[in-house]
């Protein structure tokens, strides 16, 4: 499995973006799914940029997508892009803000796993983009439902509990606001 990521965040900060994916998939994936799965891309969206806002909980911090050449094929797609917010390679990145950035790659991660293993997708059903997850369809139609969705509330499960287990594993505790050893 090939990770890459931007070289637009700071280099100490994208050291720990691949490693603490490639920790999330060896903790999370079964030896199947690692097999399966080819490539995951850390890259920028600047479309999710927006400048006026300075709260990080109102505006979109990342999301996950199949790469464009797996759409076409029958089969789960094996290779994934996590798209993250431009904010993110400012320099000026509180301690709180790198915690929240690295429990989002986490989340992400988790959602790979799920479109890999086909539990979640996006459909079209009736006209309107659904999600399918466990066989059932969601329909995205508020922002206060979402945050309710199974596939979001299991992502954010495994943010803090992956984030501490990865820091206590590389000593890097002390770099993250929420782990009790710092």
């Amino acid at each position: 499995m090939k990770i890459t990521c931007t070289n637009k965040l700071n280099p100490k900060l994208r050291k720990h973006v691949i490693a603490l994916t490639r920790f999330t998939v060896e903790q999370i994936f079964t030896k199947r799914q690692r097999d399966k799965l080819q490539s995951i891309s850390i890259r920028i969206d600047k479309s999710l940029n927006n400048s006026a806002v300075h709260d990080v909980d109102a505006i979109p911090l990342a999301y996950m997508d199949a790469h464009i050449e797996d759409y076409g094929e029958a089969q789960s797609p094996r290779n994934f892009v996590i798209w993250i917010n431009p904010f993110f390679t400012k320099k000026n990145i509180t301690r709180f803000t790198k915690a929240t950035f690295l429990e989002t790659i986490v989340h992400e991660t988790v959602h790979i796993r799920q479109a890999l293993t086909g539990q979640m997708k996006q459909v079209f059903r009736n006209g309107n983009m659904m999600i399918k997850f466990h066989k059932k369809y969601y329909k995205i139609d508020s922002v206060d439902k979402y945050w309710l969705f199974p596939w979001e509330v299991e992502a954010r499960g495994y943010e803090k509990g992956v984030l501490n287990l990865y820091c206590i594993k590389n000593k890097c505790y002390k770099e993250f606001p929420d782990h009790p050893l710092k």
